[in-house]
């Protein structure tokens, strides 16, 4: 990605007096997908996630494994 700023411009807008006090700010906004596969089986109903600074936190609980039951042959 390249960035560009013209300090030409910046500058021609600091003499505009009503604009001398402005912010400039720059934000790119897009979409982001990420698949991964867990190597475990998980409970999707009971799946959390919260996004908190910029942060993803994804809590996901696996399920239970089924109990394996011996059964005698006799």
């Amino acid at each position: 990605m390249d960035i560009h700023f013209d300090y030409r411009s910046y500058q021609d807008l600091q003499n505009i007096p009503r604009l001398r006090n402005f912010l400039l700010k720059e934000w790119i906004k897009s979409s982001v997908k990420r698949v991964v596969k867990l190597p475990e089986s998980v409970e999707s109903e009971n799946a959390k996630s919260c996004c908190t600074k910029g942060v993803l936190e994804c809590r996901l609980p696996k399920t239970q494994k089924s109990q394996v039951k011996v059964i005698p042959i006799t």
